[in-house]
């Protein structure tokens, strides 16, 4: 799974990242997150107001941190949404 993290190196981009990685333990999925820290870059991805989360080329979060809890929700929503599978077991806090 593409994961891209959007955003420069400050503290709610730093905070955004270590939700996300929480969230992607406690689904239990393979994949990585990428940097990108070139505003160019990112406005050419969609994100105008970084920080911005995108799977798989689909903004998901832009301009704000969610909780772990609803990071969770979104990226099971997005996984339903594109017809992928969730692993069978879920890491529980």
């Amino acid at each position: 799974m593409k994961i891209q993290l959007v955003g420069c190196p400050c503290a709610k981009t730093t905070m955004l990242s270590n939700r996300l990685n929480q969230a992607i333990y406690m689904l239990n999925l393979d994949g990585e997150v990428e940097q990108i820290r070139d505003p160019e870059m990112a406005g050419s991805l969609g994100v105008l107001l970084p920080p911005g989360i995108l799977v798989e080329g689909r903004l998901l979060v832009e301009f704000r941190i969610p909780s772990v809890e609803e990071l969770v929700i979104l990226l099971k929503h997005h996984l339903e949404q594109s017809g992928h599978l969730l692993p069978r077991s879920e890491h529980t806090p």
